[in-house]
């Protein structure tokens, strides 16, 4: 009998560790591709409430992405005045000058970024692009950039508290558009009940049931003698 108890109390403890399994939470928010120019800024907030539970699940990291472009500004077409020459009448009493307007493509002013958010701190990063020279596709001036971080630890703290993750875009230089951002955090669906129950909870209970489990069956054999 105390075999058996010992065995169906083991198997329960078993189960409250099997209930605890991996999971990932994740937020998206999209934007219609507003344009954010030089001394503005964004702010967004992610929250992960409605499918994680601030009492029982635990967070083991979190992964995030900003996705921006550049719309088109980073090489400008100026025109360089060119002298051609000059024309008089035949007295050459009256004279003027000719030039010519040839188009030189230069590099304009490059964008840039700054994403800051619990723990994190990106400084000033390029949106636009940043190839010279025959390297660059002069017909596609829309270049794509996506930044991302992850695991800081004020950041996981602040989404094992509250659930919620802010994040702030500022434009640097330039302007360019804000596009799709994404949360994606991992965890352990019930990790926390887990662990509150296993440590020391579980030695803790184990050896209380097979103490208990002990006396009773002592009683039982003195009563039987």
């Amino acid at each position: 009998m105390l075999r058996l108890l010992t065995l169906l109390f083991c198997a329960v403890i078993a189960t409250s560790f099997a209930q605890a399994a991996p999971i990932t939470w994740s937020s998206t928010q999209s934007s219609p591709q507003s344009l954010l120019s030089a001394g503005q800024s964004v702010d967004l907030t992610f929250d992960i409430t409605s499918a994680f539970n601030l009492e029982t699940d635990l967070i083991t990291g979190f992964t995030f992405s900003w996705a921006l472009r550049d719309n088109d500004a980073d090489y400008v077409t100026r025109y360089l005045s060119v002298y051609a020459g000059q024309s008089c009448n035949r007295r050459r009493t009256n004279c003027v000058d000719h030039f010519n307007y040839v188009p030189v493509l230069t590099l304009g002013l490059l964008e840039s970024a700054r994403i800051t958010a619990a723990g994190y701190d990106s400084g000033s990063f390029s949106v636009g692009s940043t190839c010279s020279g025959a390297a660059c596709n002069l017909n596609n001036n829309i270049w794509d950039v996506t930044h991302t971080f992850a695991d800081t630890a004020e950041g996981l703290a602040l989404l094992q508290s509250s659930g919620v993750f802010e994040v702030s875009l500022a434009a640097m230089t330039g302007d360019f558009f804000v596009r799709h951002a994404n949360l994606t955090v991992t965890g352990i669906k019930g990790g926390l009940k887990t662990l509150a129950v296993s440590e020391p909870g579980t030695a803790g209970m184990l050896l209380m049931g097979l103490s208990a489990l002990v006396i009773m069956r002592r009683k039982a054999a003195k009563a039987t003698s």
